[in-house]
């Protein structure tokens, strides 16, 4: 349910210019809820880093790597958490875990 949550921060970008209240939070764009369900799709780790390898097609593919120590409990769910963000956001991404090639 945490996913759906984060996607529902995400304000429209007509909205804000039809008022006056300034500039857009750089907690409601589209860049920051993606980060926010990224976060919250793997939570009993944490990430320690992240890369982004763009193809000579020009699609982008994101490299998450994954803390060691959380290694029991999520190596068996890195399959399911590829799909779920895939559905989610429509990115592609490779989840690894730190320490390991």
């Amino acid at each position: 349910q945490l996913p759906f949550q984060a996607l529902e921060g995400q304000l429209i970008k007509q909205w804000y210019q039809t008022q006056s209240t300034g500039k857009r939070p750089m907690s409601r764009t589209l860049t920051a809820v993606h980060e926010s369900v990224l976060d919250d799709l793997v939570y009993p780790a944490e990430i320690c880093g992240k890369r982004r390898r763009v193809k000579l097609d020009g699609s982008q593919q994101i490299k998450v790597h994954l803390e060691k120590s959380a290694q029991i409990n999520t190596e068996t769910k890195l399959d399911t958490f590829m799909a779920v963000y895939k559905k989610l956001t429509g990115k592609d991404v490779c989840f690894r875990i730190c320490g390991l090639s």
